[in-house]
């Protein structure tokens, strides 16, 4: 029979009998599980899945022939405008070909977001770099030559400048490790993060204070701050003054210094100068940078896309509305679930109603997913070719050559065969796609990057070898940065909205969103809330009491936790509990501590994970 259904085949199919009787008709369609029809939120996809919107019946499997044909029928049936991909920012080789389907198509938007990039407000870092140096390039530190780093809540152990990827874990301990040993490292942050435990001083801070912190350290090393503003800046920062005496002639005594702008002090209100403020404590005395060991890397000719701009929240919003105006019609989804990593207030749910086609390539299921007509599976990551930029080696060239340590185990396929097997069958021959399958892509990648002066290394040894053979990556001989250049500093006055009142009434603290994945594990019931000791006392909260978080965006029922490393002014949730329990249509109720900011966004449009006021209250 024909591979393809339609809706009132589907009814009338399932009229039959139910799924049993619609499986037992389609005889053209895939074998089946009760896993792959109802997959539980741990299981995998096991192959391709179509579902009807609006019928009361599970998704069913469809061959991969079908599949594709129904992504070329999406190609035909949508004007370019009308079709928009969202994907995450892993891997890098899909973006790249998704850029590449879009331009064939006629200019099909392309959105790039992840909450790893949003947490650490990364459009904000490119937007002052772009402000400063007139270049909105990736920075480089060059930590291993570090004599002193001060972190200004840059996570440099986990994930910081880095996607969300279990095959690059590696990395980023790699990048601890190459701080020397003689280094001395300063945390600065609310709470006590990873990070903060392995630096040498954890400096707890009041959320929102770190502009105003970095323009003090500044003023003090340049001795134009009077007496009366420094104890001012002590009692909005929380940093006493004799403390910002030793810390300034300590950065500023060291030759090689590094000053690190991470996403906890850019995700605020006045991101944008606090971002300026950090990276301008990393020239030298003659207004130069290089010395320092901080850099910019230029864009990558092969591949300029490998450095891009991530999308920013406002980019996500804006592709909301134009979803609810009908102006998007089919998306598709790969790598992010924006249901789980953008807070309610975003509509993306409500949006979704609009959608006329959502097709999601989630290799597991996630709340996108079950709300898609299409489910095309993608290899799990240790079964997928492809390649992937390290961000925090930018001035290597680095691209991680991405290798299957196994087979695929089920019947998945790669999302780029995907697309070209639905470009070619929707009639396409753009030039842009010339590629047999997602293999002929990636070898002429490999070719594109030997081509600009990049060669492949293995990752255990140095030595040169063809691509993919063994694991490594591509890398130029030498690093690639720009050379010093003269800092403008920031003229406008240093925002310090979450710092102004030097103490909070009763009951009132600064909300603070913390990842917290690969701290702990998480415990089921009400998300903890992290308060200090001193203010649980006055508050009359003891350990495990239940409570109400109040802000301007709703409510948010938690269990009461103390911390003692964590500055009093802040009230600390983590932001990914219960992702999986909130129901994405609902209309009422805020579930997900992610809900408390609403659509607070900064000056770059990332979200506002810090600073905004929260009230916490007895469980009446």
């Amino acid at each position: 029979m024909n591979d393809r259904l339609t809706r009132g085949d589907f009814l009338r199919l399932a009229g039959l009998g139910g799924a049993a009787g619609l499986l037992a008709a389609a005889g053209g369609f895939a074998p089946t599980a009760p896993e792959q029809l109802q997959p539980s939120l741990t299981s995998r996809f096991w192959g391709p899945l179509r579902r009807w919107r609006g019928v009361p019946l599970p998704a069913f499997p469809i061959s991969w022939k079908a599949a594709v044909a129904e992504v070329a029928a999406i190609f035909r049936a949508y004007a370019p405008q009308e079709i928009a991909f969202l994907v995450g920012l892993y891997p890098d080789h899909l973006h790249r070909l998704a850029r590449l389907t879009a331009h064939s198509l006629g200019g099909v938007n392309v959105l790039r977001y992840s909450p790893n990039s949003g947490f650490e407000a990364r459009v904000t870092l490119l937007d002052a770099c772009q402000k400063l140096y007139g270049y909105a390039g990736v920075p480089v530190f060059d930590l291993s030559t570090a004599e002193v780093i001060f972190s200004f809540g840059a996570s440099f152990c986990e994930s910081w400048l880095a996607p969300i990827s279990p095959e690059l874990a590696v990395e980023n301990e790699a990048a601890w490790a190459r701080i020397d040993p003689a280094a001395h490292v300063v945390q600065f942050e609310t709470r006590r993060s990873p990070a903060a435990e392995l630096a040498d001083e954890w400096i707890p801070i009041r959320p929102g204070a770190e502009a105003l912190l970095a323009r003090t350290l500044a003023r003090l090393a340049r001795r134009s701050l009077g007496e009366r503003d420094l104890h001012s800046a002590a009692a909005q920062t929380g940093v006493p003054a004799g403390e910002l005496r030793r810390l300034a002639r300590l950065f500023f005594g060291a030759h090689r210094r590094l000053a690190l702008p991470g996403g906890a002090a850019l995700a605020v209100e006045g991101g944008l100068p606090a971002a300026e403020w950090i990276l301008n404590l990393n020239q030298a005395g003659d207004g130069s940078l290089g010395s320092s060991g901080f850099f910019l890397a230029p864009p990558a000719a092969d591949y300029p896309e490998l450095t891009s701009r991530p999308a920013s929240a406002a980019e996500i919003l804006a592709l909301v509305k134009n979803i609810e105006l009908g102006r998007v019609k089919a998306l598709f989804v790969h790598g992010v679930d924006p249901l789980r990593v953008l807070p309610r207030a975003y509509g993306f749910a409500g949006a979704l109603q609009q959608v006329e086609r959502l097709v999601s390539f989630a290799t597991f299921p996630d709340l996108l997913s079950s709300q898609a007509d299409l489910i095309l599976p993608d290899h799990a990551p240790g079964e997928a070719w492809g390649y992937q930029t390290a961000l925090h080696r930018a001035d290597w060239g680095w691209v991680e050559a991405l290798r299957p340590a196994s087979p695929p185990r089920f019947n998945t396929r790669a999302t780029a065969d995907v697309l070209l097997q639905a470009w070619r069958a929707s009639g396409g021959r753009s030039g842009a796609l010339d590629f047999e399958d997602e293999q002929d892509f990636l070898s002429r990648s490999a070719a594109a990057f030997e081509a600009g002066g990049r060669a492949y290394h293995r990752a255990e040894g140095g030595d040169l070898t063809p691509p993919w053979a063994a694991p490594g990556g591509w890398g130029y001989a030498e690093p690639r940065r720009f050379p010093p250049v003269t800092l403008t500093l920031p003229t406008q006055a240093v925002s310090a909205s979450a710092a102004e009142v030097a103490s909070l009434p009763d009951g009132v603290f600064r909300l603070l969103l913390y990842p917290a994945a690969g701290e702990r594990e998480r415990p089921s019931g009400d998300p903890l809330a992290e308060i200090h000791p001193q203010r649980a006392a006055r508050l009359g909260f003891a350990p495990g009491d239940p409570g109400w978080v109040r802000t301007a965006a709703g409510a948010l029922r938690v269990s009461v936790s103390l911390n003692p490393h964590l500055h009093p002014d802040g009230l600390a949730l983590p932001v990914d509990w219960a992702a999986y329990e909130s129901d994405p249509g609902a209309e009422t109720g805020l579930l997900r501590p992610l809900d408390l900011i609403g659509l607070a966004q900064n000056e770059s449009g990332d979200l506002i994970t810090a600073g905004a006021l929260a009230r916490l209250e007895h469980l009446a």
